[in-house]
């Protein structure tokens, strides 16, 4: 169930729309107005949207979740993981574009290349990376780890960067093209720490790198929340939790990275930002923006002590948070904004829009936090996915589902185009625009 956005959030849209066709005739290559126009096309179809499934419901699907998906650049292609394949297949039609491939053992991350569309690697749960030709399906490059991949990254070039345990490589995938499979154990890493690396980012513009690396549940590292709050709903025990997000606790640092030289090590003084007790469910629950202003993450925080205090354990909240990327200036690292979010153990996907403006949070669990009010005698719905807006995080749309969750989920890279998301049953469900 769509609930839609409220009326003053888009009012005047239609009459501001005249004067941006307008100035796009004007100065067709004005950059101004081609964000303008696109801000307009996104906030409007998110107004107007129509679901998809793959494969149709009248299909019985393979009983496995989807825990990764991502559009390609050119937003033609969807990959996607599904038990031990990897599937493509078109965002119109949601057809097979190549038949799937199946590998040995799990199939647990899919990631295209930010500009080469045809670009796709394909991580194996045990210890193995593949880097494709979508357009053959052809293999360009194998490697091989003695150690459990946990995450892989492009960037802007032709470098892929992989998290294998406590280690970060980084080398350029093309290297020996069409040669047999790597055994990447030779390669010295450019970071090894004594925790698990479980993700790593890439910056859009390459200047920056960002891991996350595992760290404990530790209340003295937690900041004071800084938003109204709904004790009832929204705050928990120190110790219910620890019990909630102890697996998923981690720490992010941002590091300067340098495109010349991809390959010299990351020692600290190229730390540029530590954000400590962010919870990471999965590697899409956190997300720079594509402009490079922004990052978005859900980080443990504590209520402020009150006056007079109250007997009892500390009260522990959970925030969705935006931080500021921005450079030059004073406001790197700088939470910009916050709310409170519910379930954090159970969000899979922190994701913004193609224009930064809007961010899209996924469930994977239902939860009675996140129920619909409903008649006597209805089932309940719970919410799977919410919309916010960036400039406020207030929340502008909810999706609702009986029976499904929301393993993963992701824009369309073009604006306007809605997104998509992957469910524990095996199904990838479209949300596009019918404007």
């Amino acid at each position: 169930m769509l609930v839609p956005c409220p009326t003053h959030l888009w009012l005047g849209m239609d009459r501001n729309i005249v004067n941006l066709l307008r100035g796009r005739e004007i100065s067709p290559n004005g950059q101004r107005t081609k964000r303008k126009f696109h801000s307009w096309v996104e906030a409007r179809s998110l107004e107007h949207l129509f679901s998809q499934y793959y494969p149709p419901l009248r299909v019985q699907p393979e009983p496995f979740p989807i825990s990764a998906l991502a559009f390609n650049q050119a937003g033609n292609m969807l990959a996607f993981n599904h038990g031990n394949l990897v599937k493509i297949i078109t965002w119109q039609t949601g057809r097979y574009l190549l038949q799937p491939v199946g590998e040995n053992v799990t199939t647990w991350a899919v990631k295209f290349h930010p500009i080469e569309s045809n670009v796709f690697t394909s991580g194996i749960r045990r210890n193995g990376v593949k880097v494709w030709n979508a357009n053959h399906f052809a293999v360009i490059r194998i490697y091989h780890f003695r150690t459990e991949v946990l995450s892989v990254a492009f960037n802007t070039e032709e470098i892929l960067a992989v998290a294998s345990e406590n280690k970060l490589f980084i080398w350029p995938y093309r290297a020996g093209e069409g040669e047999g499979p790597v055994d990447l154990v030779v390669l010295e890493p450019i970071l090894t720490i004594r925790s698990s690396i479980r993700a790593v980012y890439f910056h859009p513009t390459a200047a920056y790198l960002m891991t996350a690396e595992a760290s404990e549940f530790d209340i003295l590292a937690m900041d004071l929340a800084t938003v109204p709050r709904d004790e009832h709903n929204l705050s928990v025990s120190t110790g219910a939790a620890f019990l909630q997000v102890q697996h998923y606790t981690t720490n992010l640092r941002i590091w300067e990275y340098d495109i010349r030289n991809p390959y010299t090590a990351l020692t600290e003084r190229r730390c540029r930002l530590t954000i400590q007790q962010v919870i990471l469910c999965r590697e899409m629950g956190a997300h720079i923006s594509p402009c490079g202003r922004f990052l978005a993450v859900c980080v443990a925080c504590l209520k402020p002590i009150e006056d007079p205090p109250r007997r009892g354990p500390r009260r522990v909240l959970f925030e969705l948070r935006i931080y500021s990327l921005m450079e030059p200036g004073p406001i790197f690292g700088f939470s910009l904004r916050s709310c409170l979010i519910y379930a954090p153990a159970y969000v899979t996907a922190i994701q913004f829009s193609p224009t930064s403006e809007h961010l899209l949070v996924a469930y994977g669990q239902s939860n009675k936090l996140l129920s619909k009010t409903t008649e006597i005698g209805e089932a309940p719905e719970y919410r799977i996915l919410e919309v916010y807006s960036v400039r406020n995080l207030q929340r502008i749309k909810s999706i609702y589902s009986e029976q499904e969750v929301a393993a993963a989920a992701c824009f369309h890279p073009l604006a306007g185009e809605g997104f998509a998301y992957g469910t524990s049953d095996g199904r990838v469900r479209f949300l596009k625009s019918d404007i």
